[in-house]
């Protein structure tokens, strides 16, 4: 571990709510300045225990977590530019290349060109790719048990919630 990392509290583990999972994240036990700190150190706990999940998909895919990534950020019905996917991704372009080779290696995905440019690198998911992908969508996209089992009003509070501090300019 890092000087810098033990001054912050990094830790490779987060237990939650009974389970401990990988996460690279930061624990944090000083005190929140505002609400809004205590909001995003909850947030980001809820997130920490739902890493298993990821985790599980993508073993059940027989995929890496980065290659999981890739297949959910493509449209099964257009082809997506790499250099858009690797902005997306926060990614360099040769690593793109890199997930690209693994994934159509498995026939989940194929390579083309734009049809406005030809020199444009584009990434189509095949039927095959587009299965998966929903599959793991509908595991990863089902509100866990924690979120589940909050009663509707609070639910429906946190959906409008998110939804404005997901608006630019919120």
């Amino acid at each position: 571990m890092s000087e810098a990392a033990a001054r912050v509290g990094f830790s490779g583990n987060v237990e939650a709510a009974g389970r401990t999972g990988p996460f690279l994240g930061l624990e944090y036990d000083g005190p929140a300045e505002s609400a809004a700190d205590q909001a995003w150190q909850l947030a980001a706990g809820l997130f920490a225990v739902q890493q298993a999940r990821w985790t599980q998909a993508a073993d059940q895919a027989g995929l890496t977590l980065s290659q999981l990534r890739t297949l959910l950020q493509l449209d099964p019905g257009n082809p997506t530019p790499m250099s858009q996917l690797a902005r997306r991704l926060c990614l360099d372009a040769s690593y793109i290349t890199n997930l690209t080779d693994r994934l159509e290696a498995r026939g989940y995905v194929t390579r083309g060109t734009a049809a406005h440019d030809r020199r444009v690198k584009t990434i189509i998911v095949t039927r095959d790719g587009a299965a998966l992908r929903a599959k793991i969508a509908e595991l990863l996209f089902t509100a866990p048990a924690e979120i589940a089992s909050l009663p509707e009003p609070d639910q429906q509070t946190l959906v409008r919630i998110l939804r404005r501090a997901l608006q630019p300019g919120a």
